[in-house]
């Protein structure tokens, strides 16, 4: 059934005057919420809504009419200068890959970069940089955000069946005091400690030294 009860009952609906919904949402299965405003208070709320209107042509300049199209490309707008830093930090953060922390262990390097506030899939991309014209690599690229730490781990396909980047992921995880897996070329974890890369760093070591003279 379809029902609006709002407790007070009127003879007529005009007696209600202007009225303006103002939400709907679930309460329970099959039962929906409709909040709304009467009379005064619908006044009330399209004065306020006026008064927006009114500060944003102001502010931006432009007619009311215009408003519309004016916040749209402005919308635009941003979102082009959004892309535009996410490329040029892509590009800043790619310059440090030419700075890796290597380490040669047997015929294999392992190759390592540390990141602040860097997003994972930020991270992610510069991975591919980073792995890109490698030879039997393993990559770990670290970004710490506040008290978290992500680690993407790749290896080139020229690495022994035995290295598995998503075993490696798990070691890392155990490690950071967090979680992790993935695909035998391609692996994420992160945890909770991130002054444990060192450690995280010195384990893989020993990890795939054990692996490759097994």
């Amino acid at each position: 059934s379809e029902e609006l009860c709002g407790g007070t009952h009127v003879s007529c609906t005009g007696n209600i005057g202007l009225f303006k919904i103002l939400s709907e949402s679930a309460i329970s299965a099959g039962v929906r919420r409709i909040e709304a405003v009467t009379g005064f208070g619908t006044l009330n709320q399209l004065r306020q809504k006026q008064e927006t209107l009114d500060r944003l042509s102001h502010v931006l300049d432009v007619p009311e009419s215009n408003l519309k199209s004016r916040l749209e490309n402005l919308v635009k707008d941003y979102n082009k200068i959004e892309k535009r830093n996410r490329e040029l930090e892509a590009k800043l953060l790619s310059f440090q890959l030419d700075n890796l922390e290597s380490y040669k262990i047997g015929d294999v390097f392992l190759r390592c970069a540390k990141f602040e506030n860097v997003e994972p899939s930020v991270l992610r991309n510069l991975s591919d940089t980073a792995i890109a014209n490698k030879k039997r690599t393993v990559l770990m690229l670290f970004s710490t955000i506040q008290n978290k730490v992500t680690v993407i781990i790749r290896l080139t396909r020229d690495l022994p069946e035995s290295l598995h980047a998503g075993s490696l992921a798990k070691l890392v995880s155990r490690v950071l005091g967090g979680g992790g897996g993935g695909r035998h070329d391609f692996a994420q974890a992160g945890g909770s400690r991130p002054s444990k890369i060192p450690e995280t760093i010195k384990e893989v070591s020993l990890e795939i030294r054990k692996i490759l003279e097994a």
